[in-house]
């Protein structure tokens, strides 16, 4: 909503090393590419034994968003290893329309992605989005069950 408001590009940036969570305003030219000039708005860590990791069981996973299988903890297009993304970082791009979209050198919108959590405790949650309708929703794996929240 906040690329809405402020008729601005943002980056929901997710660095799987250190575990944080980041909000870009897109403020540095070229506009519509992540680069180290970008304005971070909000970064937050992670609980420290979350890790981006499909749960052991059960296998294979379902999707909660279409009840396919899912396949990689992080189901998006990964980003294009330009601009600031390096080879590392994961992230979305959401537009002024509302439309969320994959960061790839030729963004497409995200028509159904699963971002998936776990930990050593045998706890998964999953992100799903849906990028026509700049949706996002979140789940937690329950008795083996996607469970909204």
């Amino acid at each position: 909503m906040l690329s809405v408001y402020k008729v601005r590009d943002h980056f929901v940036v997710f660095d799987p090393a250190t575990k944080t969570l980041s909000l870009y305003a897109d403020t540095a030219t070229p506009l519509g590419v992540f680069t180290t000039g970008d304005n971070r708005l909000r970064s937050e860590a992670l609980p420290p034994r979350a890790t981006l990791t499909l749960p052991t069981a059960p296998s294979p996973l379902t999707s909660p968003l279409d009840g396919g299988t899912i396949s990689s903890a992080w189901g998006i297009a990964l980003p294009d290893t330009s601009g600031a993304w390096g080879s590392n970082l994961r992230g979305v791009r959401a537009v002024p329309t509302g439309q969320i979209q994959t960061v790839e050198a030729t963004p497409q919108t995200i028509t159904a992605g699963t971002i998936v959590l776990s930990d050593n405790q045998g706890n998964a949650v999953a992100v799903g989005v849906r990028g026509q309708m700049g949706s996002i929703r979140s789940f937690k794996l329950s008795n083996s069950v996607w469970k909204e929240l």
